[in-house]
């Protein structure tokens, strides 16, 4: 025991100066753990060990003190008791207890056997504790040898007996039955209560009942003279007692048991004192100065002041205890705010630093229950007193049913706060806590169903019990019932403060470890706790950062169902002691669906129930998302799930912003035809997050072949290829027009072969086998920059370089709305068709699929880089597609080898009848036949040229693999005003309608003329509805073409404008007609058709 004087530094409190004082106290030297998690032990008994032995020298000294000044000792009238307990800076201070049908009010009797709750609780196999004036009667009847001693004391107490009667009297009376009317008691007086709860609580008491505190303010007829007397100490303040709020040595002390022992709940009274003192002032009353008592007639304030605030004394404004205020009885039950009617003598808050006291609201008027009169006597009494043993009784009944679910009543102190805080009934005028009613009406129903609840969801659901580390945050997600109020409650028991003083009002927050909680709706409504403002104590409550209590609520309403909102718990500042341990309350929750898939039946809106099987997904929700025919989900809120998964023909997008949370694994498929598709900012991904790419076996050196990129960083390469496996992986050297190898001679590996794809660029693979190989990591997000692209003139291939997509979505091309491919790159790209064996040119707005290659050629210059937005990002099935530039495509097949190759004809305002690079790509070889247009002196896949009226003579080229059999066919055609599509054999002598009959057969040997073929377009049909003949005429290499569909004999003649006929002669049932005017002048023609029936002539030139 260290015995030290103490001198505070001069404050202020609001504008008022303070005096300097000097005071001397027993400070005690035990130290706090930080052990917090541990459930009570050494700590609480080294604290009760010293306590007890500083309270025996404090003791002696205070009855040596009070005979000297001629003091009584300890007073009783009645329930009554006044004792004389120390002195404090020479002022004495006095303890005393708070005097001044229940079960209905709190809703106790609806947990009882026959009540509305169904849960039959009684109290038994608890164990509560009392501390009071004195022993209860522990013969009384109502006790039924339940009740027991825990100290020395000898002197029985009305008061006490009373108390405990409220707590667990039987009910032979049946109106004085107490709340745990099954539980034992252990009863202790109030000296050295202390270090008695910290040892009870070191075996295992779990709540203990307080109705007392220190005489505070004003008393009437202390001294048995009718004359009211006044407490405070005027060294402090001359008119308002500090004690009133103050958090000070003893707060701190209970404050140091409940810490020790986190599993203690202390319940404590208020106390009485609201508007005591005399109406009319000044009037002769006692005070204490200078070591004796004197007559004053100085002003002082009541207690609590005009308004009645701020008259909770001492012990009262402890952080980790349960402080409770009175109200009048509710016999009927609660039903509504307004039943709900404070007791005038109740004491209200706020704590000097602003934080909620009283806690909580019980009946404490009238209460009938057992005294130590006899062993059957009863009477009636009023106060916070009775209001205390109404809910620690409860508490009893709650600890019981937490053992009928879980096998053993150990829980928090913490929690049990929390739960009866949260479950609260509203009082007051106002929605929220205030000073008067704390957080509400005690309501053991709800706070016992919500117990229930919680067991029915497997527990650690709506009651946890958390722990929160320095630095850390912690995030709960929540799925809405829709059927109750959601609303959420954290309760910490936290470290003892220093930082108290002996002045009036001081603001210090008590408050050591602030813990903060929010609540987030799924559109980032953020949800802030209840606080008041100590200001205006009369104020509704507001919400926002609390700072001063270590309990805080939130409340978001009543959402509709089925949609997760966010619980946020952070702290601020530095932990002391380490991690705060909480708890943590919700209701108005329930489970999400185990499982879900999406149907999209109404909206793309994820957060839409009806489009899914199974209800809008929670955290805990697998998801699958298979078929996104109806509708692409799309996320425009957060969201969350537990296993995600996109099938092959399924999309997902997550709208930029939105938090996305995947607390399992992530996985896209992908089958022969296609891979998922995924939109958006990377989700929070708690588990693996893969992406498959199916992979085709071969068979024959042309087949199998595939241009793959990742969608991930930093992917290994091994995870695809095992070199000397009988499998293919290669990189494009564009400086040596060659395909690098990874394989290196002997089956070994190549060295110089990176270790890792590089996102944005392409590679080719071939297996042998069938396979899914799996990306893994997360997805690319961001704009990629793909550097190191060149240009090789020497090359037969200059400036073809193996780009890929990086996204796990596909990218629209070059589309001239999110991104244009810079000048010196062409503006059309290539993917490999794998089943065609070719490529397949991508322009304008073209899509280029997740995890593909393609082949981009560089114009000009030596290197570049290409960048790729993330705004190129879109889903396959997207209908902003079709506004792609419109374009006819042929196919050309060899029906042999099943290979094939495309070539792309479109119209543009601004293009040429030559090379384009803003629209056109030239030819690039595969395995399929050579199809190609001609453009000038270049061969084109792709060839955009200007728009034309009448008809449109465009040169195609083609070689076969070989002799065999091949057939050109219309594979897409969305050109407007093109009504007429002929593919012309000049070989064969053939004119086929392309419209009427898509596909035109025919043979190709070795040798063949590359020429052979032309595409007519024609703005008009070619045949007149009347099915007569409409002739074509062109001119190619000297040579006269007259196309016609018809196969009917018609004679044609050729004149010169001077009508000079130069030749004659009849069709003979031919689709094509060739003329040779290799002889004939330059100049102008016409030739003339005539069948007998329609006879047409047309113009042309001869060059």
């Amino acid at each position: 025991m260290i015995i030290q004087c103490l001198k505070s530094r001069m404050k202020t409190s609001k504008p008022t100066m303070k005096k300097l004082f000097f005071i001397c106290l027993i400070v005690y030297g035990y130290s706090i753990s930080s052990a917090q998690e541990n459930t009570a032990g050494s700590g609480l008994l080294d604290f009760a060990e010293k306590k007890a032995a500083g309270n025996e020298l404090r003791k002696l000294a205070t009855i040596r003190l009070a005979d000297s000044l001629g003091i009584l000792m300890r007073s009783e009238t009645g329930s009554s008791i006044i004792e004389l307990s120390h002195f404090v800076n020479g002022f004495p201070r006095f303890i005393g207890t708070t005097n001044n049908n229940a079960a209905a009010t709190t809703a106790a009797s609806a947990v009882w056997p026959g009540g509305t709750a169904g849960l039959n609780l009684t109290g038994n196999g608890i164990s509560l504790a009392v501390w009071d004036g004195g022993r209860v009667l522990t013969g009384h009847q109502e006790y039924s040898g339940r009740a027991s001693q825990g100290d020395g004391s000898v002197s029985t107490s009305s008061h006490a007996t009373h108390v405990g009667g409220t707590m667990i009297a039987a009910g032979i009376d049946p109106a004085a039955k107490g709340m745990s009317y099954q539980a034992n008691l252990v009863s202790y007086d109030w000296n050295d209560d202390e270090s008695e709860m910290a040892t009870a609580a070191a075996t295992g008491l779990q709540v203990s009942n307080h109705s007392y505190g220190y005489l505070t303010g004003w008393a009437n007829n202390y001294r048995g003279d009718g004359r009211w007397a006044w407490f405070g100490d005027t060294t402090l303040s001359r008119t308002a007692d500090y004690g009133f709020g103050a958090y000070e040595y003893t707060s701190r002390d209970w404050d140091t048991v409940a810490w020790l022992a986190p599993n203690y709940l202390i319940v404590k009274s208020s106390g009485n004192d609201r508007f005591e003192g005399p109406v009319t002032q000044p009037v002769a009353h006692w005070l204490w100065n200078g070591g004796t008592w004197v007559l004053s007639s100085s002003v002082r304030d009541r207690d609590g002041g005009v308004n009645g605030y701020d008259c909770i004394p001492w012990q009262g404004v402890a952080k980790n205890i349960l402080t409770m205020g009175a109200v009048a009885d509710i016999p009927a039950g609660y039903s509504s705010p307004s039943d709900v009617v404070l007791a005038g003598f109740s004491d209200t808050g706020p704590a000097d630093d602003g934080r909620i006291k009283p806690d909580l609201v019980a009946n404490g008027t009238s209460l009938y229950s057992s005294t130590s009169a006899s062993t059957t006597s009863y009477t009636t009494l009023t106060g916070t007193s009775m209001s205390t043993p109404n809910a620690s009784g409860s508490i009893g009944l709650l600890l019981e049913h937490r053992k009928n679910l879980t096998g053993s009543s150990t829980i928090r102190a913490a929690t049990m706060k929390g739960l009866l805080i949260h479950t609260a009934n509203e009082a007051g005028a106002n929605a929220g806590p205030d000073y008067n009613f704390g957080w509400g009406l005690l309501d053991t129903r709800k706070a016992a169903l919500l117990m229930s609840e919680d067991a029915g969801y497997g527990f650690d659901f709506n009651i946890r019990e958390l722990s929160l580390s320095q630095g850390d945050t912690i995030r709960i997600p929540v799925y809405t019932s829709g059927s109750q109020p959601l609303a959420s409650t954290i309760s910490w028991t936290d470290r003892p403060s220093s930082n108290f003083t002996y002045y009036t009002n001081d603001p210090t927050p008590a408050l050591v470890n602030d813990l903060d909680i929010r609540l987030i709706s799924e559109t980032a409504v953020v949800y802030f706790p209840w606080k008041l403002d100590v200001g205006n104590p009369a104020s509704a409550a507001t919400t926002g950062d609390n700072l001063v209590d270590n309990v805080e609520k939130v409340e978001a309403g009543t959402p509709s169902a089925q949609h997760t909102y966010l619980l946020q718990i952070t702290h601020k500042g530095t932990l002391d002691l380490g991690p705060q341990a909480f708890s943590l309350i919700i209701s108005g929750i329930t489970q999400a669906p185990a499982t879900t898939t999406w149907n999209g039946s109404v909206s793309g809106d994820w957060h839409t129930s009806g489009n899914w099987s199974n209800g809008i997904p929670g955290a805990e929700t697998d998801v699958v998302i298979n078929d996104v025919t109806d509708n692409i989900p799309v996320i425009n809120a957060s969201a969350w799930c537990h296993d995600l998964t996109i099938g092959a023909e399924g999309s997902l997008t997550v709208n930029e912003g939105m938090h996305f949370t995947v607390s399992g694994d992530l996985l896209i498929e992908s089958d022969s035809g296609s891979t998922g598709s995924y939109l958006g900012g990377n989700p929070d991904v708690e588990g693996s997050q893969h992406i498959e790419r199916h992979i085709n076996g071969f068979t024959t050196a042309e087949e199998g072949w595939h241009l793959l990129s990742s969608p991930v960083t930093d992917q290994p390469i091994a995870d695809f290829h095992t070199p000397g496996s009988g499998n293919d992986f290669y990189k494009w050297d564009e400086n040596a027009g060659l395909w690098i190898n990874r394989t290196a001679p002997g089956g070994t590996l190549n060295d110089l072969f990176e270790t890792n794809f590089v996102s944005g660029r392409g590679y080719l693979v071939a297996n042998s086998n069938v396979s899914t190989r799996i990306f893994s990591g997360p997805f690319n997000e961001d704009e990629l920059s793909i550097t190191g692209l060149t240009r090789n003139t020497d090359s037969d291939y200059a400036g073809w370089n193996l780009a890929g997509n990086p996204f796990p979505c596909a990218i629209a091309w070059n589309d001239g709305i999110n991104w244009s491919a810079p000048a010196e790159f062409a503006g059309v790209a290539k993917v490999w068709d794998e089943a065609g064996a070719a490529y397949t040119d991508r322009g304008t707005g073209d899509l280029i699929p997740a995890g593909n290659g393609f082949m981009v050629q560089l114009l000009t210059g030596s290197s570049s880089a290409l960048v790729i937005p993330s705004a190129s990002r879109v889903h396959g099935a997207l209908s902003w597609f079709k506004n792609a530039q419109a374009r006819l495509i042929l196919t050309a097949i060899d029906q042999e080898k099943s290979t094939a190759q495309q070539t792309v004809i479109s119209f543009r305002d601004n293009a040429t009848e030559y090379y384009d690079r803003d629209f056109d790509s030239r030819f690039l070889q595969g395995f399929a036949p050579q199809f190609y247009s001609v453009a000038g002196s270049e061969i084109l896949s792709t060839n955009t040229l200007p728009d034309f009226t009448g008809r449109k003579y465009i040169q195609l080229g083609f070689t076969g693999n070989g002799s065999g059999n091949y057939n050109i066919s219309l594979s897409r055609n969305d050109l407007t005003g093109i009504n007429g599509i002929y593919l012309v054999d000049e070989q064969e002598g053939n004119v086929a309608d392309l419209i009427r009959t898509p596909v035109y057969n025919f043979r190709s040997s070795a040798g063949d003329n590359p020429s052979r073929f032309k595409l007519l377009l024609t703005q008009n049909p070619e045949v007149t509805p009347d099915a007569k003949a409409v002739f074509s005429v062109y001119v190619s290499d000297g040579v006269i073409y007259l196309t016609s569909l018809a196969n009917n004999d018609r004679e044609f003649r050729i004149s010169d404008v001077t009508g000079r006929l130069l030749t004659h002669g009849h069709t003979r049932g031919k689709n094509l007609l060739s003329v040779n005017a290799r002889n004939y002048p330059r100049g102008l023609y016409i030739v003339a058709i005539d069948d007998g029936e329609y006879f047409q002539t047309e113009k042309f030139l001869l060059n």
